[in-house]
């Protein structure tokens, strides 16, 4: 009787650690129980070229916000289906216990332009609403 309790047992503690093991597989966790850092909201800014001269600089601004500090790539995405990047990007856990980080830079706009933009992340369905460039010269 004690070695069918024992086997009992054994198939018991088995069925649990696998289901414990299935369980955190779906919470998407790493090893240790610690979440995968995660991209949780991108927004971006535009800006067009100081009083719309051409050629001028427009500046795109992207703000990253994760679940944990790392570091991600993002995708800069035109509306016409030009795709810029990846870009790396650093979060960092601020004071005010926001984790973020911010990706900048210009883009020489020579002639008039009617674009929208957003920023992606690969491997993610997380990005940014579309934002309109629109610069007459």
């Amino acid at each position: 009787m004690s070695k069918l309790l024992a086997s009992v047992t054994t198939a018991a503690i088995l069925v649990t650690t696998t289901a414990g093991m299935a369980e955190a597989a779906g919470l998407d966790l790493q090893g240790g129980g610690a979440p995968k850092p995660r991209v949780t909201r991108i927004q971006l800014g535009v800006q067009p070229p100081a009083g719309n001269v051409c050629p001028g600089n427009a500046k795109l601004t992207a703000w990253v916000f994760s679940n944990k500090p790392s570091t991600f790539p993002i995708l800069v995405v035109a509306s016409n289906g030009t795709v810029l990047g990846p870009f790396m990007v650093e979060t960092v856990k601020g004071n005010n216990g926001v984790t973020m980080g911010t990706w900048s830079d210009t883009m020489l706009v020579g002639s008039s332009l009617d674009m929208k933009y957003h920023v992606v992340t690969p491997h993610s369905d997380v990005s940014s609403p579309w934002v309109p460039l629109h610069v007459e010269c």
